[in-house]
Protein backbone atom coordinates (compact mmCIF):
# COMPACT_ATOMS: atom_id res chain seq x y z
CA UNK A 1 0.00 0.00 0.00
CA UNK A 2 1.43 3.37 -1.05
CA UNK A 3 1.45 6.27 1.37
CA UNK A 4 -0.61 9.24 0.08
CA UNK A 5 1.89 11.78 1.45
CA UNK A 6 4.67 10.25 -0.67
CA UNK A 7 2.42 10.14 -3.73
CA UNK A 8 1.39 13.79 -3.32
CA UNK A 9 5.05 14.82 -3.02
CA UNK A 10 5.78 13.35 -6.46
CA UNK A 11 3.21 15.57 -8.19
CA UNK A 12 4.17 19.00 -9.48
CA UNK A 13 2.26 21.98 -8.22
CA UNK A 14 0.77 24.43 -10.72
CA UNK A 15 3.39 27.01 -9.74
CA UNK A 16 6.29 24.56 -10.27
CA UNK A 17 4.94 23.53 -13.66
CA UNK A 18 4.30 27.15 -14.71
CA UNK A 19 7.83 28.17 -13.71
CA UNK A 20 9.54 25.11 -15.26
CA UNK A 21 7.79 25.58 -18.61
CA UNK A 22 9.13 29.13 -18.90
CA UNK A 23 12.81 28.20 -18.50
CA UNK A 24 15.14 27.69 -21.44
CA UNK A 25 17.05 24.45 -21.98
CA UNK A 26 20.10 25.36 -19.87
CA UNK A 27 18.01 26.82 -17.05
CA UNK A 28 15.86 23.68 -16.94
CA UNK A 29 18.91 21.43 -16.60
CA UNK A 30 20.36 23.52 -13.79
CA UNK A 31 16.97 23.75 -12.04
CA UNK A 32 16.56 19.97 -12.17
CA UNK A 33 20.16 19.51 -10.99
CA UNK A 34 19.63 21.81 -8.02
CA UNK A 35 16.43 19.98 -7.05
CA UNK A 36 18.22 16.60 -7.29
CA UNK A 37 21.09 17.82 -5.10
CA UNK A 38 18.62 19.04 -2.50
CA UNK A 39 17.01 15.59 -2.33
CA UNK A 40 20.32 13.80 -1.84
CA UNK A 41 20.62 10.10 -2.57
CA UNK A 42 18.30 8.97 -5.40
CA UNK A 43 17.55 12.61 -6.15
CA UNK A 44 18.37 12.21 -9.85
CA UNK A 45 15.90 9.38 -10.29
CA UNK A 46 13.15 11.10 -8.31
CA UNK A 47 13.48 14.41 -10.16
CA UNK A 48 13.73 12.71 -13.56
CA UNK A 49 10.49 10.83 -12.89
CA UNK A 50 8.71 13.86 -11.42
CA UNK A 51 9.54 16.20 -14.30
CA UNK A 52 9.56 13.59 -17.07
CA UNK A 53 13.21 14.31 -17.88
CA UNK A 54 16.01 11.96 -18.82
CA UNK A 55 18.23 11.05 -15.87
CA UNK A 56 21.29 12.05 -17.93
CA UNK A 57 19.83 15.54 -18.27
CA UNK A 58 19.45 15.79 -14.50
CA UNK A 59 23.04 14.61 -13.95
CA UNK A 60 24.34 17.14 -16.49
CA UNK A 61 22.37 19.85 -14.66
CA UNK A 62 23.99 18.81 -11.39
CA UNK A 63 27.46 19.11 -12.93
CA UNK A 64 26.68 22.54 -14.35
CA UNK A 65 25.13 23.71 -11.09
CA UNK A 66 28.07 22.55 -8.97
CA UNK A 67 30.78 23.91 -11.29
CA UNK A 68 31.82 27.36 -10.00
CA UNK A 69 33.67 28.10 -13.26
CA UNK A 70 30.66 27.37 -15.49
CA UNK A 71 29.71 30.32 -17.68
CA UNK A 72 26.42 30.10 -19.51
CA UNK A 73 26.88 30.33 -23.27
CA UNK A 74 25.39 33.25 -25.17
CA UNK A 75 23.49 30.81 -27.40
CA UNK A 76 22.00 27.60 -26.04
CA UNK A 77 22.39 25.60 -29.24
CA UNK A 78 25.41 25.43 -31.53
CA UNK A 79 25.35 27.66 -34.59
CA UNK A 80 24.19 25.93 -37.77
CA UNK A 81 21.75 23.57 -36.11
CA UNK A 82 18.22 22.98 -37.25
CA UNK A 83 16.67 22.52 -40.67
CA UNK A 84 18.69 23.77 -43.62
CA UNK A 85 17.21 26.53 -45.76
CA UNK A 86 17.31 26.18 -49.54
Amino acid sequence: MEDNSINSQNKLTEQELWFYNRLDELQRRMYLGEKAIALGRSGCRIIAERYGANIKTVRQGMKEFLNPDFDAPVHIRKKGGGAKKN
